[in-house]
Order: C-alpha cells, then sequence, then structure tokens
C-alpha cells in the first residue's frame, strides 16, 4: 500500500489535560479589614496598660511607658501606621491617667512635655521602620503573585499547544487512513504530472 507520505502514523493518544489554575489577582486587598486593624490597635493599647499596670510593684512609677514600644511594633506589623498611632497616642493618654503623677489628671509640665516628645519621637521612628518593612513584604508578595501568574500562563499555553498539536497529528492519521482504504482510486498528482502517491485501490484499477 502506498501513501501520500512516508511519516508514521501516529497513535491518537490525546494530550494530557491539565487544570489551569485560576488567574491570581493582585493582593491590593490582602491586608485585614479596617475593624480588624483598630481592633488590634485597641488590644494592644489593653495590654500595654495592663502589662504596665502588673508591673507596677516592680516599677513603681520609674519608666512608665515602657510597656507601649513593643505593642507598637506589634499595631504597625498587623494594621499599618493609623493604628499604631492609634496605639501610640491611646496608651499614652490611659498610662498617664492611671500612672503618671499626678494620678488621674492630665498634668503638662514642662519636663513632662520633654518625655513626651522623646516618647513620640522614639514611636514614630519605630512606625516609620515598621511601615516600610511592612510594604516591601506587601510588595514581596505582589511581586510573587506575578511570577506564579505568569507561571500558570506559560503552561496553559504549553497545554493548548499540545493539544493543538495531537489534534493536529490525529487529522493527518484519519487523512491517510481515508486515503489509503477510500473504495475509490484516489492519486496525488503534481503540476508537472508526476504522481506523487496513490492509494490501493488505484492499484487495483491500473494494474
Amino acid at each position: 500500500m502506498r501513501t501520500p507520505t512516508d511519516q508514521e502514523p501516529f497513535s491518537g493518544q490525546q494530550a494530557r489535560h491539565v487544570d489551569v489554575p485560576p488567574k491570581v489577582h493582585a493582593l491590593a486587598d490582602d491586608s485585614p479589614s479596617t475593624f480588624r486593624r483598630y481592633g488590634m490597635a485597641a488590644l494592644c493599647v489593653a495590654g500595654a496598660v495592663l502589662l504596665r499596670w502588673l508591673l507596677d510593684p516592680i516599677l513603681g512609677r520609674s519608666y512608665p511607658l515602657a510597656t507601649i514600644f513593643g505593642f507598637v511594633g506589634i499595631a504597625v506589623w498587623y494594621g499599618g501606621w493609623g493604628p499604631a498611632l492609634f496605639t501610640v497616642i491611646m496608651s499614652y493618654l490611659v498610662v498617664h491617667w492611671l500612672i503618671i503623677e499626678p494620678a488621674h489628671a492630665f498634668d503638662f509640665s514642662a519636663t513632662e512635655v520633654g518625655g513626651l516628645s522623646l516618647y513620640l519621637f522614639s514611636t514614630g521612628v519605630l512606625i516609620g521602620v515598621g511601615q516600610v518593612m511592612r510594604d516591601a513584604q506587601r510588595q514581596a508578595r505582589l511581586n510573587a503573585a506575578a511570577v506564579t501568574e505568569k507561571q500558570w500562563k506559560l503552561e496553559a499555553e504549553f497545554v493548548e499547544r499540545q493539544q493543538a498539536e495531537a489534534a493536529l497529528r490525529e487529522s493527518e492519521v484519519r487523512y491517510r487512513e481515508t486515503f489509503a482504504n477510500a473504495a475509490v482510486g484516489i492519486a496525488h498528482v503534481a503540476l508537472d504530472g508526476r504522481w506523487l502517491g496513490v492509494n490501493d485501490a488505484i492499484c487495483r484499477i491500473t494494474g
């Protein structure tokens, strides 16, 4: 039997189907909600005040703001600079009211204003550094998501190309089988009259 091409028939195996993962959306809204961020800030205020109150028998009236800084770091890590600033202000007001002399009163003397200035400077630096680190972490997640999305797109294109090539090979196989097994004579003839390929039926007809 003669066929129009010497290519070996393809087995007809279907290309492997891979479920392409859904598109990775930008993580612009991956941070907690405003309610949760400021809820965490409120917990940080409560934690700072409670810890300072528990340490009061040891510290007395010394270091009244010592426990606030760690909770400011937690607040900026979880919710950003807004909740952290809320923690700074509210913690100071509560501690000033409960611990700093005179207790249960706000007395902003020159000494107190100086201490407050240093407190605001220190917590401001803490918030600034924490916010920069938080933004860098978020940008890293965005970059990782973009790389993953590109990888999934390439995988989807590769799978589609495999399936298209498999479909083309199967189409060629069906064509060759139809050409070879047709009941009527079929021949491929070049423009100059040369016969390029014939099937069995035309061989039987022409002897």
